[in-house]
């Protein structure tokens, strides 16, 4: 066997659980890999947390999400959201940071963090300016993580949205019965060891794995709704998994402006400075002029 073919596997092993993610770049992705075109690295350094971010002159760190996005860190690169979060809670407590820009272009990840994060967002939106731009792409968990910022921006071609969440399950008891291979799962329960490799899926797994998806989809919607301020029925309409171009999702409420990186760290610049204290001098100088 392949050493790519060992890292895939483990890979595989270590992320069997749902996805939200944009479907067609997680499939594309996937082929990738297993051809040998992306291949794991055979070590991963973690930096240090305050070199996961970048900070401006004015004060605004700025925080790369970029690639899938998963709990921990992949060899097969992208952001990890547990680091993520202890970046964020570093330029949290760094009083010389006054503003939070999340940078993102993403086509989601796996579930398992996702939630954890964009509560962490919306808690730090609540004491200091925290915006997120959307670059290219903002798709899935992406999207869940960015709605938690209290504004939106996205560049005028990026795609944003696949609003929900799936799990591929492949029945490969067909294949083991062409092969002359019965498979006898002996369990506890029908659904302990269910999905076993030349065992038969039965439509009560498969039932039980839609509640899950179900039930993942539910806290996305939630999260979108109260991010964004949008009714769920709303919310619930755009949950049909597609994408559309930014001034669509302008249109639909999922960001609040369509505009380059550049403009949208001007912006938050220009904010930041509407809140500075104008100092002593400042002050003196209007009481002067009141007097």
């Amino acid at each position: 066997m392949k050493n790519n073919d060992i890292h895939f596997q483990k890979c595989y092993a270590n992320h069997m659980a749902p996805w939200i993610i944009e479907p067609e770049w997680f499939k594309s992705t996937l082929q990738m890999v297993k051809n040998g075109v992306i291949k794991a690295q055979e070590t991963v350094e973690v930096s240090e947390i305050n070199e996961f971010y970048t900070v401006t002159s004015n004060g605004i760190a700025v925080i790369s999400i970029s690639g899938q996005i998963m709990k921990g860190v992949s060899k097969f690169g992208g952001t990890s959201s547990l680091l993520t979060r202890m970046a964020l809670r570093s330029a949290m407590e760094d009083d010389k940071i006054k503003g939070i820009m999340f940078h993102i272009d993403s086509p989601g990840g796996t579930v398992a963090g996702v939630d954890e994060l964009a509560t962490d967002i919306a808690r730090a939106a609540e004491k200091k300016i925290v915006r997120a731009h959307i670059d290219d792409l903002g798709a899935s968990a992406a999207l869940w993580i960015a709605t938690q910022a209290s504004t939106v921006t996205a560049n005028k071609m990026a795609q944003i949205g696949s609003i929900g969440a799936f799990i591929v399950l492949e029945d490969t008891s067909g294949k083991a019965e062409m092969e002359g291979i019965k498979v006898h799962v002996i369990s506890s329960g029908p659904l302990k060891g269910a999905f076993a490799d030349g065992a038969p899926i039965t439509d009560e797994q498969l039932a039980s794995v839609q509640k899950t998806v179900d039930d993942i989809t539910g806290h996305f919607l939630t999260a979108i709704s109260i991010g964004r301020g949008m009714d769920m029925d709303k919310v619930e309409a755009l949950a049909d998994g597609s994408t559309m171009i930014a001034k669509d999702a302008l249109a639909a409420g999922l960001i609040d402006d369509v505009m380059s990186f550049e403009d949208a760290i001007s912006d938050l610049s220009a904010e930041i400075d509407k809140l500075k204290p104008k100092g002593r001098n400042a002050r003196a100088r209007n009481i002067l002029k009141l007097s």
